[in-house]
């Protein structure tokens, strides 16, 4: 079996963060009880992420079910006082230029939703780099 888009993004996410987890709980996309990404860190948050990768051919797609994903895991997170939500992308343009079709305001509003926000993580061939929902939606309106 080929190992997905989403699976290769993960592995690499995971590599990189190495030295910050403290108890790994999930590194993998098939799973429907957990976030594809499930850790708790050095700091003790416990991290909800779902990876999507935008070289799969499913793309198009993957913008949308990152909000539904999203409220999905807000049940896994519900059990934990420090659980925080993320995404992991490949690819930020992608992503922004999909969300430009939305309101902003709703956007915004949809990350304030979550008790501690959204971390968009956005893992390129040089680097994982990381930043609020709030952000990533103030860059669209600048």
């Amino acid at each position: 079996m080929n190992e997905s888009w989403e699976q290769k993004l993960i592995k690499t996410f995971e590599k990189e963060k190495n030295k910050e987890i403290k108890v790994s709980e999930n590194f993998n996309c098939r799973s429907n009880k957990k976030a594809d990404i499930q850790y708790t860190d050095m700091n003790g948050i416990n991290w909800f992420i779902e990876a999507k990768s935008f070289k799969s051919p499913d793309k198009y797609n993957g913008v949308h079910k990152i909000f539904g994903e999203l409220l999905k895991m807000s049940k896994f997170a519900e059990k934990s006082e420090n659980a925080h939500l993320g995404i992991l992308v490949d690819d930020e343009d992608f992503l922004k230029n999909h969300l430009e079709m939305c309101n902003t305001e709703k956007l915004l509003g949809f990350g304030q939703i979550f008790k501690n926000g959204i971390t968009v993580f956005i893992s390129s061939e040089k680097k994982l780099t990381e930043k609020t929902w709030t952000e990533l939606i103030a860059e669209l309106i600048n």
